[in-house]
């Protein structure tokens, strides 16, 4: 039975594309989907509600994709949107780090610093392709460092390659 990886995150990007095919490239059974509009490379699930709020407004429709696909594994893409979906499935999550959302949104507001901790503490692990971000991370949230994964994006089918 092959692991089941849902990922969740921007279903336009090239990252979700990126790391949807491979996992696939290393066998695992996996699903990508995404709420944006526009031509999408992965899955896309209807969006209920408009900007910020459709990612919490849309946690149904996240749960029916769970409920139906099952995985082992979510991996989030941003915290502020994806990630805060995946904090409240139930499932275990990685989260993926690009920066802007770990460096410049905790400084928008007290809402904004307080989710992102929620969700970072809760992710299993968090991956990043900056050791500045991963040093953030540890000093402004005290993360340890082995729960953070830093390593290029280039290099990530290296990584999940597997025969």
């Amino acid at each position: 039975m092959k692991v089941r990886v849902l990922i969740v995150g921007d279903n336009r990007s090239f990252h979700t594309y990126r790391w949807f095919n491979s996992y696939k490239r290393a066998g695992f059974e996996v699903r990508a989907v995404g709420l944006e509009e526009g031509e999408s490379l992965c899955e896309r699930i209807k969006a209920k509600g408009e900007g910020k709020l459709k990612y919490l407004f849309s946690l149904p429709e996240l749960q029916r994709v769970v409920d139906d696909f099952k995985p082992d594994l979510i991996h989030a893409q941003m915290a502020g949107n994806y990630g805060f979906m995946a904090s409240f499935i139930g499932k275990p999550y990685v989260l993926s780090l690009w920066g802007p959302d770990a460096v410049e949104s905790p400084f928008k507001s007290a809402i904004h610093r307080a989710l992102l901790k929620r969700v970072i503490k809760k992710a299993i692990l968090i991956h990043t392709d900056s050791h500045l971000v991963k040093w953030f991370l540890m000093k402004n949230f005290d993360i340890e460092p082995h729960k953070v994964l830093v390593f290029p994006f280039g290099f990530q089918g290296v990584f999940l390659k597997r025969k």
